[in-house]
């Protein structure tokens, strides 16, 4: 009989009650809505493809508009301090990269300011995709300086310095044709003699444009950059600092760098090659080029250029001290499977002006829905992963499942050409290194 009574009270009290808690928390936040109320989401919508190969279309389930579908978010205490990688103020207004992983769908505040430091623009904006905040639109703005804080009145301790996205480009500064963005160096494998086989592989197929991001790097991979920075080579490295902690996972970095590496092309270059350091995107034709197959691309509309993978496996790696021609990873290895199914770890050459996030294989959201995906056949080109088999057995099944392994030779002519590119660098190395 007691336990009945006191039920009775708690649950009276707790009607009495409540309608004063919910007034409270009304009034409080109608007081700082604009601290509490979040902007509105756009749904990432499936890009269009183009290709003559039959696809399956898939059953897509509709959403609505504006509401943006569910993502699995890390706690605060795990994310890595707000910093910001770079930022790019240009004709569709402001974007900030950040270093920071962990703050995908969280609103945060980005802040504008002049030459002077004076701020001259604010709004609460979501970091979407990871790492991105599209801060303005408004291209008029053209702020110095850009800071990002997780509450409006806070003293911004993370201001960076805007680059321009310059429409325009002088005799000094002419627009590239095809630039290679190659994922984050790390680890300390050597890294010298394929980094010289990547390069020149790639000036090989038109590429006249280099941006190198780095994470860890040895002392000899770092000689080998400034060797290639102090050449007539265009190559600009960009460094990736300890701020993108990316929970020890490296795969995080890579998809902020391709975020830097879209709004850092823009206006700057036709199309962009975004490939790993083993891999080697190649007409079957080896007498074309690349840049042959984007120059046939008039149909303006066509933004990705979208290869399926081989991959021809490397049973050793590349062995330490100087580098030597009878490791050449493109000469040495041969045992090749059978082309991947369609959009199965494909790599992509993108028009960046058009790309409004890009993923490790594929583009993921075009600025307009009228830019389209060209699936390239495996019959036009293909990559070429020349993959290390150390740690990779569990693909190994998977991999043997799309056919037979075949042996994969270079025709004469490409072959010849590598390693006398290859040979050249070497010996100029040796003379720079000292």
């Amino acid at each position: 009989m007691r336990i009945r009574i006191k039920c009775l009270t708690f649950l009276i009290g707790f009607l009495v009650f409540l309608p004063f808690f919910c007034f409270y928390i009304g009034n409080f936040l109608s007081i700082n809505e604009d601290d509490y109320l979040d902007e509105e989401y756009e749904v990432l919508k499936s890009v269009e493809l183009i290709s003559v190969e039959q696809t399956t279309k898939s059953k897509l389930k509709s959403k609505p508009d504006n509401i943006i579908s569910k993502s699995v978010l890390i706690g605060y205490s795990n994310a890595d301090n707000l910093t910001i990688f770079s930022s790019f103020t240009g004709p569709k207004g402001t974007t900030v990269i950040l270093s920071s992983y962990g703050y995908l769908n969280r609103r945060v505040y980005c802040r504008l300011f002049d030459a002077n430091r004076k701020e001259i623009y604010q709004k609460a904006v979501s970091v979407f995709p990871e790492f991105t905040i599209k801060c303005s639109e408004d291209a008029s703005l053209r702020p110095a300086y850009v800071a990002v804080t997780i509450n409006k009145k806070d003293i911004p301790r993370n201001m960076k310095r805007m680059l321009s996205q310059e429409t325009k480009t002088t005799t000094s500064q002419k627009k590239s044709e095809l630039t290679v963005c190659l994922a984050p160096l790390f680890g300390e494998s050597p890294k010298v003699l394929m980094l010289i086989e990547f390069i020149e592989y790639y000036k090989l197929q038109g590429a006249d444009n280099f941006i190198i991001y780095s994470f860890k790097s040895t002392e000899e991979t770092k000689q080998l950059l400034s060797f290639y920075t102090n050449s007539s080579t265009n190559l600009e490295i960009i460094r990736i600092g300890n701020e993108t902690k990316c929970l020890n996972r490296h795969r995080c970095r890579h998809e902020m760098q391709l975020q830097d590496c879209v709004f850092r092309s823009q206006y700057k270059s036709d199309w962009v090659v975004t490939v790993d350091l083993d891999e080697r995107i190649m007409p079957i034709d080896e007498d074309s080029t690349l840049l042959s197959l984007t120059r046939k691309r008039r149909n303006s509309k066509i933004s990705e250029l979208r290869f399926r993978c081989q991959w021809t496996l490397r049973y050793s790696d590349v062995p330490p001290g100087p580098p030597q021609m009878e490791h050449l990873p493109m000469i040495v290895w041969h045992n090749t499977s059978h082309v991947a199914p369609q959009n199965h770890t494909t790599k992509s050459i993108i028009r960046p002006e058009n790309v409004d996030s890009m993923g490790v294989h594929g583009v993921q959201k075009f600025t307009d829905p009228k830019f389209i995906v060209e699936l390239i056949e495996p019959e036009v080109a293909v990559v070429r992963h020349y993959r290390y088999v150390e740690g990779w057995s569990f693909f190994l099944k998977e991999a043997e499942s799309f056919g037979e392994f075949f042996k994969f030779e270079l025709s004469t002519n490409l072959s010849r050409r590598i390693v006398k590119q290859v040979s050249m660098v070497i010996a100029s190395l040796s003379s720079f290194t000292g």
